[in-house]
């Protein structure tokens, strides 16, 4: 195939070949592929070959291996997707579940793959080509794992949901949400897929029918929810925990406050309690009846301290008759 231009009239007689002569892989890649992956990395082609490539990409990676899958026919896959040409999109949309099984690296399936799949189904402007999209999703999101169902499938079907609500569009688009529910789980279905749903039920785009399917769906999802909550939830409220106190045979001692202390404690330094010596007052001086005690002046008493008693004075007397202290005359 040295002139692409005779390319379109070639390709139809080499596939019915490979496919009824049941070519080994060795054959295959000795007498085909050198001719297929020229036109793969050719920078123009014709139209029809694009399609007849594309419609037969199946049959083509059945003989390839993965990594010339990935270097040589993806990329022809994924300007597929982008074309704008319904008739190229709609037939690779129906390969797409069959293309996908070939592929065994789920991480390129899950960052290469998806994504320029997903925007193929949404930039589509063919409704049977968003349809056919919908129905090889409904096939293939089994393939991925919890996180890339909720991160890119659910955001995915919320965008189609708002761009087209028609009766085509909501019979496979309800058969993904239902085969997306199946596989995350009850929690996710009564906190994302419900919510998504619901506002549906008003949809005025509607016949009876569809409407009667979308409310088999929803009740279908209200039972799943209901089943496993209704296991996991008490039958009964449980009763609060009752707290008992260990009860004590010996009452405890209460000590007096105004009780008498016989001997006064103090605490020293380190903690430990030592008595108090007990302080002996002497006992008062009596003195005789006919002498009262004189206090010298305090002045004088700071200047020179007196050691004489004033009793011993003779100019100091006591007189009773008048009550008082008088000085002898001299």
């Amino acid at each position: 195939m040295k002139d692409l231009s005779l390319t379109p009239h070639i390709l139809p007689t080499l596939f019915t070949v490979i496919k009824q002569c049941e070519l080994k892989q060795d054959q295959f890649q000795e007498l085909v592929w050198p001719s297929i992956s020229k036109l793969t990395q050719a920078k123009e082609i014709p139209a029809q070959s694009f399609y007849l490539v594309l419609s037969e990409i199946d049959l083509l990676m059945q003989y390839c291996e993965e990594e010339k899958s990935k270097k040589y026919l993806m990329p022809m896959v994924f300007r597929g997707y982008e074309c704008g040409v319904a008739q190229i999109e709609e037939v690779l949309m129906k390969k797409t579940p069959e293309m996908l099984i070939k592929i065994q690296d789920k991480t390129y399936l899950k960052t290469q793959v998806l994504p320029r799949f997903l925007q193929g189904i949404i930039k589509t402007k063919s409704s049977s080509v968003r349809e056919q999209g919908l129905k090889s999703l409904g096939a293939v999101h089994t393939s991925f794992d919890r996180s890339t169902m909720i991160d890119t499938i659910l955001p995915c079907l919320d965008k189609l949901k708002k761009l087209d609500m028609t009766g085509p569009m909501l019979m496979p688009l309800l058969d993904v949400y239902e085969g997306v529910s199946r596989s995350l789980g009850y929690k996710v279905t009564a906190t994302n897929i419900i919510p998504a749903l619901s506002p549906l039920l008003v949809n005025g785009e509607m016949t009876k029918d569809e409407f009667n399917r979308l409310c088999e769906c929803l009740e279908t999802m209200f039972a799943m929810v209901r089943n496993y909550r209704s296991q996991e939830l008490p039958t009964q409220n449980e009763a609060p925990e009752k707290f008992e106190f260990e009860e004590s045979n010996q009452e405890p001692e209460l000590k007096d406050i105004f009780g008498e202390i016989s001997k006064p404690e103090i605490a020293d330094i380190f903690g430990e309690l030592v008595e108090q010596p007990e302080v002996k007052l002497p006992p008062p001086k009596k003195h005789p009846v006919n002498q009262v005690y004189l206090q010298p002046d305090p002045f004088t008493a700071l200047e020179k301290p007196s050691t004489l008693n004033p009793f011993d004075q003779p100019e100091f007397q006591v007189d009773y008759c008048f009550k008082g202290v008088q000085s002898k005359p001299q």
